[in-house]
């Protein structure tokens, strides 16, 4: 099986890219260049008779895309219609995976599912559904069947200060505690780098099409995590007052992936000591 993988030297595609390298069933071509040359892209996706592409590059860090938001929108958006584009003149049917993001989703109270409400809640949600848009809209008429993972919160060692994990854990490091925190309370669904792995390769292994949450299903507010990171470092903390209203955030329903993924998902005790051990 030949796989194409874009993206890899990201902290998502880098993890993949390593657990595909264990398979030497399998033959793993990366797309090395800019994804925005739609020359390059062509000739790469031409070139090889690929079975599967993963499409993974993106702009992902907020603050980063915020900053740049047309450069990250044309990554986004135009990197996925260059790879679309391209399969349209291959002869070989492909499958296709495309990373898409939680961010696509209304904000709300209750489980979010594939069928939820679509409302961006940045630019970078939005990029992601205009890509989405593109590839579920092309697909009868173009040659490849795909699968879309919405994913959920995660986190990594390897990223930015943009992100909350990383963030936090910053400002424990850098301030004497007792550490003072302000920010919006609300809830998110963190699930483990690993689990996100093998999930993916559970989807593009059986060629599963359509939409799916890639998410623990479990929700946890910001304020919790502060508190367990604490509880972790052992440093004291001082968090704002907040309203004791309903909290709303990104909580995804993973029962779609859960009819063939049965393998117990990992903690956010867990996720956060794999980020203090920086364990595998």
């Amino acid at each position: 099986m030949i796989i194409g993988i874009t993206g890899y030297t990201g902290v998502l595609g880098n993890q993949l890219l390593k657990k595909l390298s264990n398979y030497r069933s399998l033959k793993i071509i990366r797309f090395k260049g800019n994804i925005l040359e739609k020359k390059k892209v062509t000739k790469w996706v031409l070139k090889n008779k690929f079975d599967i592409i993963i499409h993974l590059a993106a702009v992902v860090a907020i603050k980063k895309f915020n900053s740049s938001n047309i450069y990250s929108s044309d990554v986004n958006f135009l990197g996925k219609k260059n790879i679309i584009d391209s399969l349209n003149l291959k002869k070989k049917k492909t499958f296709i995976f495309f990373s898409s993001t939680s961010h696509v989703y209304k904000k709300s109270y209750k489980k979010i599912n594939e069928k939820s409400e679509l409302k961006p809640i940045n630019l970078y949600g939005l990029s992601k559904l205009k890509a989405e848009n593109y590839i579920t809209s092309n697909s009868k008429i173009n040659n490849y069947d795909y699968c879309i993972g919405r994913i959920f919160s995660f986190t990594s060692k390897n990223q930015s200060d943009d992100f909350f994990v990383p963030a936090i854990f910053k400002k424990f490091r850098k301030y004497k505690s007792p550490i003072k925190f302000d920010f919006e309370n609300e809830f998110r669904d963190f699930i483990y780098i690993g689990d996100i792995v093998k999930i993916i390769l559970k989807l593009i292994f059986l060629k599963k099409k359509g939409i799916f949450n890639i998410c623990s299903g479990v929700k946890i507010s910001t304020q919790e995590i502060v508190k367990k990171i604490s509880f972790y470092t052992k440093k004291k903390f001082l968090l704002r007052k907040y309203s004791k209203k309903k909290l709303i955030g990104l909580h995804g329903s993973n029962l779609k992936i859960r009819k063939f993924y049965k393998e117990k998902l990992k903690s956010m005790d867990y996720i956060i000591l794999n980020y203090l051990t920086n364990t595998k």
